[in-house]
């Protein structure tokens, strides 16, 4: 049987059984809102990771592109923060951010020298406080946030930015990507990264533990993380034969799932 959450408002329902798409719904601030049949969840699951093992073979390109593009340094600063793309319209009808979207108070110095600090409110409400070191990202953000004062500007990146960097992204990974592969691939590398310092002493708690710290630099919980970002044939490889994951040498996601009848 389908839910409906509460303050959502049915807009239609389809009456093929079968259908992709079960109800369109209007949340409480009338977004469109899709209820799919219960199959099409483990379809869609596994049609994702089939995906994410293809961008893992293209991330390397992202070595390859200039440091001197706004663009490009933007998406390296994605990959290594995990901060969403964000919306001029979120950030001007909500006030949540991301990274095209920063505004100049929200980049703090940090204690230690070099370091800078990230602060502000990202979607869903959720404050983000994301430190960066020294290194391309500081000299970005630092170069960005001179040439916005210098201009009286609040935002560190013009409005449009976010269009601008999901082309590129397409332009350099492909058309079958968007900005949103960057966070699934982070979450199953750093799991991957985690699991490869534990023990396995205790597969199960271990595993839990791993997740748990994975959510956090999503700003996820532990329960969303598994579910929409983790592949479970990682879980359960991890359950059967940790030592495959424990010999792996870095965080080579493609080259270790690549049997994994993904």
């Amino acid at each position: 049987m389908l839910v409906i959450p509460p303050g959502w408002e049915v807009v239609k329902r389809y009456k093929d059984p079968t259908s992709r798409i079960q109800v369109i719904c209007k949340d409480s601030k009338g977004r469109s809102q899709y209820i799919y049949h219960p199959l099409w969840g483990a379809l869609s699951s596994a049609l994702k990771f089939k995906r994410l093992m293809k961008f893992s073979k293209q991330v390397r390109k992202l070595n390859k592109t200039s440091t001197s593009d706004d663009i490009d340094n933007l998406i390296k600063l994605m990959m290594t923060t995990n901060i969403r793309v964000g919306s001029d319209k979120y950030a001007e009808d909500n006030e949540t951010f991301g990274v095209c979207t920063l505004l100049t108070k929200h980049v703090y110095k940090s204690d230690k020298r070099g370091e800078l600090s990230l602060r502000f409110v990202g979607k869903s409400g959720h404050s983000h406080d994301v430190l960066l070191k020294p290194g391309l990202n500081v000299e970005f953000i630092k170069r960005k946030l001179r040439e916005a004062r210098s201009k009286g500007e609040k935002r560190l990146f013009p409005s449009g930015t976010a269009e601008r960097l999901r082309f590129r992204f397409k332009e350099l990974f492909g058309c079958d990507f968007t900005p949103k592969d960057i966070r699934t691939y982070k979450a199953n590398t750093t799991l991957l990264l985690y699991l490869r310092r534990c023990s396995c002493i205790n597969l199960k708690r271990e595993l839990l533990g791993a997740i748990d710290r994975t959510a956090n630099t999503l700003h996820h919980t532990a329960s969303v993380c598994k579910s929409n970002y983790l592949c479970p044939q990682i879980l359960d490889l991890w359950l059967k034969d940790p030592s495959s994951i424990k010999r792996g040498k870095g965080v080579n996601l493609y080259k270790l799932t690549k049997s994994l009848n993904l």
